[in-house]
């Protein structure tokens, strides 16, 4: 695994010279640790099962394809589990790997799936995305993903799959309407739930269909 620490400019183990960066951040194929700087930052972890760690401002954390752990900490972070990128007309989807997405403080906006339900059907597998602080927005993929919103005012979007909804505390909005059954706990706070009649809710003071 090749590890990547960054004080000011990244130092790459194996390799005898130091090299500066402007904020943008690669890794490799294989499976990388890869850390943000204070300023906003762009990490693209790419193949393998890659840890990235985010820093003091606004960063973009795309972690794709593999398992990937991606931390945004502080800072209004934009989070995507797997890669999306367009190919002439066609979408090209990198969406092999179960990812564990935590936001952190601020309002951050977290995807299991960058396409956004546009990749083939049976490519998505279960993801996790936490909140945490802040006002988030959450969206699932067409696999069997879990969402917590956490603290603030948060919005999650399951998207197919049999998916596990929690909004923690404040006034959430939650959306499960996929044709598939969730198990949705909406938490603390005045929430609006749009949901399937199969679909199995508490502590919602507000259901649509």
């Amino acid at each position: 695994m090749r590890r990547t620490f960054i004080i000011g400019l990244i130092m790459v183990f194996a390799v005898p010279t130091a090299v500066a960066i402007a904020a943008d951040i690669r890794g490799t194929d294989g499976p990388d640790v890869l850390s943000g700087t204070p300023a906003p930052d762009q990490i693209l972890g790419l193949r393998g099962d890659d840890q990235i760690n985010g820093g003091g401002e606004r960063d973009l954390l795309d972690g794709g394809s593999g398992n990937d752990t991606l931390r945004g900490e502080a800072g209004d972070d934009d989070l995507k589990g797997d890669s999306c990128r367009t190919q002439g007309t066609a979408i090209v989807c990198s969406t092999a790997g179960s990812d564990n997405l935590f936001g952190g403080a601020g309002d951050d906006d977290i995807d299991g799936d960058a396409c956004e339900g546009d990749c083939p059907a049976g490519t998505s597998v279960a993801d996790r995305l936490y909140g945490e602080g802040g006002d988030d927005d959450l969206r699932g993929d067409d696999g069997r993903d879990l969402l917590s919103g956490g603290n603030g005012r948060d919005t999650l979007v399951g998207f197919g799959g049999r998916d596990r909804l929690s909004g923690g505390a404040g006034n959430d909005s939650i959306n499960s309407r996929d044709g598939v059954r969730d198990t949705v706990n909406c938490g603390a706070g005045r929430d609006i739930l749009r949901r399937d009649r199969a679909d199995r809710a508490v502590g919602c003071e507000r259901l649509r269909r």
